[in-house]
This record gives structure tokens, C-alpha cells and sequence, in this order.
């Protein structure tokens, strides 16, 4: 029923995953168009595959979604948008890992 808060809500993921997804294409992981709160990362063009990333990113207590066990799709990982600054911790920790 909180309208304001859903609209909140909307506005912040657009940005936020767009800001996300623009930093990632950058090193070539590429996205879904944002139409939701998450964006499924594609890393079929990118130098180093999904599962490496993910276990680059659980050593440093970031956890995205594995797409491999349940939903078998190869080489994508699902990224959940979160606050401002946990985006900027998990894009810090993807520009350390690809550098």
C-alpha cells in the first residue's frame, strides 16, 4: 500500500543497475535490459568465466547466484542490486579482479 515506497523502490534499482551494468560492459560482462531487481551477467565475452569471478567474489564475502546448479545455465551469474554502497563494494571488487 506505500506507493511512495514502491516508487522508491523502482527509481533506485533502475539506477542503480544501470550504473552496474555500464561499468560491466566495460570489461565485456554483459546484462538483461533492467526490468527488475537483479541482472543476470553474462560472461560468455569477458576474459575470465562466471565460476571464477563467483569464487573470486565468496573469498571476499560477496555472494551472487550461480545459474549452473538448478537453473543450468552456463557461464552467468545472477546479481541482485543492493544499496548504493554495497554496489560500490562489489564493483570495486570486480575492477580488482579483472585487473
Amino acid at each position: 500500500k506505500d506507493k511512495n515506497f514502491i516508487n522508491q523502490s523502482v527509481k533506485h534499482n533502475i539506477t542503480e543497475a544501470n550504473q552496474v551494468r555500464t561499468t560491466l560492459e566495460k570489461i565485456n560482462i554483459f546484462s538483461n535490459e533492467v526490468t527488475a531487481n537483479f541482472l543476470l551477467l553474462n560472461f560468455d565475452k569477458c576474459k575470465f568465466s562466471a565460476n571464477y569471478v563467483f569464487n573470486k567474489l565468496q573469498s571476499k564475502g560477496i555472494i551472487l547466484r550461480s545459474t549452473e546448479d538448478g537453473y543450468n545455465i552456463k557461464n552467468k551469474l545472477r546479481l541482485t542490486i543492493g544499496s548504493k554502497k554495497e554496489n560500490v563494494i562489489f564493483l570495486t571488487a570486480i575492477k580488482v579482479i579483472f585487473s
